[in-house]
């Protein structure tokens, strides 16, 4: 078989208004291929891309039959993100994916003077001289969130409770330039799609459209340019 190609994208979600309409995954996925026919995407249900290779159900188990080309748009790579952020065992499945992880940053009080926390000074000294304390809130550096910095390139993992939104697709042959650019128009800009009536199903109103029905904060300048394309504040 041919080595599928895997295209992933920002899903830019702020800005957009309470109320709008944009397309899903299965929208995106009958855009793609019927409407505008843009690519030819991978629905096999034995099939299942994954970061260390392709893979397919066979009689005998699970077998790997080969390698997937993975392709992150400008706007990801820009914001840190590169195929290491992917863990381990990723699947990117078949079709069209919309997906979205939740990072927490959590904080806890220390002292100023010797930065540990109340708890610490209580177990090692048995007391607490509250007169003397001087508090301050600081980044609680857990494992699991160094584990999580380090799927970033260095120096690039926002420092604040976050989701990532992005959106992939696993198609059977490479893209040609056009379909590229109007897909990631379609995602990354939610610019409109052509022949919208396509879309309208009075039976089935969600069939391809999913409402917006919470607004994002506006981004602070003081915040990393790219919290305005696919992060958004937890």
């Amino acid at each position: 078989m041919d080595a599928p190609h895997i295209y992933i994208f920002a899903n830019i979600l702020d800005g957009l208004p309470i109320g709008a309409q944009i397309l899903h995954a299965g929208g995106l996925q009958y855009c793609i291929e019927q409407v505008e026919e843009l690519a030819v995407l991978e629905h096999d249900a034995l099939f299942s891309a994954r970061l260390d290779g392709v893979y397919m159900m066979t009689p005998a188990g699970e077998e790997r039959v080969g390698e997937a080309q993975l392709h992150l748009s400008d706007r990801i790579q820009q914001a840190g993100i590169t195929d290491n952020w992917f863990s381990e065992g990723w699947a990117f499945g078949n079709g069209v994916t919309c997906h979205k992880t939740r990072a927490k940053f959590e904080t806890k009080l220390v002292n100023h003077e010797c930065g540990r926390t109340l708890e610490e000074i209580i177990r090692q000294q048995g007391f607490l001289d509250f007169s003397k304390l001087r508090l301050y809130e600081a980044h609680d550096r857990t494992e699991g969130w160094q584990a999580y910095e380090r799927r970033w390139r260095s120096g690039t993992c926002p420092q604040f409770s976050h989701y990532v939104h992005l959106t992939w697709m696993v198609v059977k042959h490479e893209l040609s330039g056009y379909g590229y650019s109007r897909i990631q128009a379609l995602v990354e800009e939610k610019v409109a799609p052509k022949f919208p009536e396509a879309y309208v199903c009075s039976s089935e109103p969600g069939k391809y459209l999913s409402t917006i029905r919470t607004g994002g904060d506006t981004p602070k300048k003081s915040q990393l340019d790219f919290e305005k394309l696919f992060l958004r504040r937890n």
